[in-house]
């Protein structure tokens, strides 16, 4: 069962399950990726590495749990358990994710892609001490590294969009329905017509006046008020 957080469209529900699903396959490759490195470190971090392995590992293991959680805030989006959790909790993860994903993917990809076309051979600034050789393998390595990176920013810089358009739109139904009820209420009771001690004295008033001396009439008043008063403030008190 999907369950989409916030008021949406049948289009716009659609379009978010599409990009939660779609996010939360790539943070599962990802997730295995980065065990996988973490498993078979040597491997991961090549002959030529010099950076100590535990600095490799403890950013391998941060990679690990990003991914897991990204994974879950995903699915939190479109599952019903999701609305169970704040909306920060939700909405702030997965605009984190979606920066980092398209600042390291973005500039990247299109700096292979410039590189590869010969516009760029020393990078995009430049500042390369020789210049990149579109023919070897190193290249196309990081170059589909930066792809990856790049799939993944396309996926979830929308869920990010709509999934923060989906929470405006919920917040503010809430208040629309409130402001609704309120008005009700209070158009209600203009119209409510007064009831209780005061229409039986009134009644007590008309009924003595058409049928009793003036006298009698004002005594029989006064006598149904005496009676109503105690009752009113005994009510009062126990209320």
């Amino acid at each position: 069962m999907t369950s989409v957080r916030g008021g949406a469209g049948p289009k716009e529900r659609a379009g978010k399950v599409f990009w939660a699903y779609g996010s939360f396959g790539w943070l599962v490759a990802s997730f295995v990726w980065h065990v996988w490195m973490g498993v078979d470190y040597r491997a991961a971090m090549g002959a030529e590495d010099t950076v100590p392995v535990w600095v490799f590992l403890a950013y391998d293991g941060l990679i690990v749990a990003m991914s897991a959680a990204g994974a879950v805030v995903s699915l939190a989006t479109v599952r019903p358990w999701g609305r169970r959790l704040p909306e920060w909790l939700v909405t702030v993860p997965l605009w984190c994710g979606a920066v980092l994903l398209a600042v390291r993917g973005v500039p990247g990809l299109v700096e292979n892609v410039t590189t590869a076309a010969g516009l760029t051979p020393y990078g995009l600034l430049g500042l390369a001490e020789r210049p990149a050789d579109p023919a070897s393998g190193e290249f196309w390595t990081e170059m589909a590294i930066n792809t990856y990176f790049f799939v993944g920013a396309v996926v979830m810089l929308p869920l990010a969009v709509l999934h923060q358009r989906g929470a405006r739109k919920g917040g503010q139904a809430p208040r629309r329905e409130g402001r609704v009820r309120v008005r009700r209420r209070k158009a209600a009771t203009a119209t409510k017509p007064r009831g209780g001690k005061d229409g039986y004295v009134r009644g007590a008033a008309k009924r003595a006046t058409a049928s009793e001396p003036r006298g009698a009439a004002d005594s029989y008043v006064r006598g149904a008020a005496k009676r109503s008063a105690p009752r009113r403030g005994s009510r009062v008190r126990g209320g």
